[in-house]
């Protein structure tokens, strides 16, 4: 992670969409793309998200590459900034090392930029993080 010691020194974080290359590609196979920038600057998700990062650590189990879905800037008061990577299965990456342990940070993330709403609310228990999180399933 950045220069961080404490929650307090996440400023905010950015999610940006996949580049806009991705966007024309997905334009020609047919599927909708939707290019969205969000600022999360609430003090409760910043905490949550920074005790998430907490907990993540470095996935050993050899994946070579990942299909972004979801791009998050960490940005930090110092300045530094991280930038974390989520597939739609929830392989994530964090300044480009595959971590895991993730399902919480992944969670957070996802409720606080209303993720789910794209999502019919019969598809929720397909999501890993949900389940483990609202259904107390594993």
């Amino acid at each position: 992670m950045g220069d961080v010691r404490f929650a307090s020194d996440i400023s905010c974080i950015d999610f940006d969409a996949i580049a806009k290359n991705m966007a024309k590609n997905r334009a020609m196979d047919g599927c909708a793309q939707i290019y969205k920038i969000v600022v999360i600057t609430d003090c409760v998700v910043l905490k949550n998200v920074f005790e998430s990062l907490d907990k993540i650590s470095k996935d050993t189990t050899g994946f070579s590459s990942i299909d972004v879905r979801m791009k998050c800037v960490i940005k930090y008061k110092s300045k530094s900034s991280d930038t974390l990577c989520f597939s739609a299965n929830n392989i994530a990456t964090l300044n480009g090392e595959f971590v895991m342990n993730t399902d919480s940070l992944i969670y957070t993330i996802r409720k606080a930029v209303h993720y789910y709403r794209y999502f019919p609310a019969e598809a929720y228990p397909y999501f890993r993080e949900i389940k483990k999180f609202e259904y107390g399933g594993k």
